[in-house]
């Protein structure tokens, strides 16, 4: 097992169901396997989710890494990645902020010019679901749309904060389907009810800390359908595409509100295709 810096947070986190349990558990990945930690730490409710973790602050993330470390013998009982169903790694307290039209190539494929600023939209929470959950597609809607995008998670209370100082407040980064009922979208003349239907969330599989991911600002979007790639990486779903970087948006709320650890900020694109 890859034994870390005291003071590094490198893992993966997600939230799951063990077997023949309808509660999630707070886990995170090593070799492929789930070290359940809210049964590692039963009594204490900051390991009873991500978002509860993540609230606990960068103490309880190291907790949980020193205990990554320092305790082997979950290995040999852990289930594997695949043999799980995941919850969302996010809970109905969070807000998912948005950022429409946020990539230069999908603008100009549009016939649009890119934004002269950000562009926000907000889901809720409440709409979120797990890795491999089916999207319930509503019976009122034709135009059902897909879009792989990339979120980034606080991690600390913040207002105010500078471009340059963003990047310490953030967590990790996790991918999600911004779901859309475009016919929903375009009907109303504005974007809550079509990005709001159940389902229209699907988070993770986790959370990934930000001490493994050296440049966010570089990193390949990709999502398949029935197994097909519909969404390209190297055509124009890749952040560094991005009119909009990930610090530069998380700047742009300090203005406005407050943030506290757990809301998530996702890439956005506008496009119109249909699940089929």
């Amino acid at each position: 097992m890859q034994r870390l810096s005291r003071h590094k947070v490198a893992m993966k986190l997600l939230n799951y169901y063990p077997q023949w349990q309808t509660t999630a558990h707070l886990g995170t990945i090593v070799a492929e396997k789930i070290l359940d930690l809210t049964k590692a730490f039963p009594a204490d409710s900051r390991f009873s989710s991500v978002s509860a973790l993540l609230r606990a602050g960068r103490d309880s993330m190291l907790r949980a890494q020193r205990h990554v470390n320092e305790d082997a013998s979950w290995i040999k009982t852990g289930p594997m990645i695949d043999e799980i169903r995941y919850g969302p790694p996010v809970d109905e307290r969070c807000r998912i902020f948005c950022v429409g039209l946020n990539y230069a190539d999908h603008a100009a494929e549009n016939k649009l010019p890119p934004p002269e600023s950000p562009i926000f939209f907000s889901k809720l929470a409440s709409v979120a679901i797990g890795n491999k959950e089916q999207i319930p597609l509503p019976v009122i809607s034709q135009q059902v749309d897909y879009e792989a995008e990339f979120a980034f998670v606080i991690g600390s209370r913040t207002k105010r904060v500078s471009v340059e100082d963003a990047w310490r407040h953030i967590a990790g980064f996790t991918i999600m389907n911004d779901v859309s009922a475009r016919d929903l979208q375009f009907q109303d003349k504005q974007w809550f009810r079509g990005k709001n239907c159940d389902g229209f969330a699907p988070l993770g599989p986790w959370l990934v800390t930000t001490d493994e991911v050296s440049n966010p600002d570089n990193l390949a979007i990709t999502l398949r359908l029935k197994s097909v790639r519909a969404q390209i990486p190297d055509n124009c779903f890749s952040n560094r595409h991005s009119c909009f970087r990930s610090c530069r948006r998380r700047s742009r709320w300090k203005p406005v509100m407050s943030l506290v650890p757990a809301p998530q900020e996702v890439s956005a694109t506008t496009l119109t295709r249909r699940f089929s």
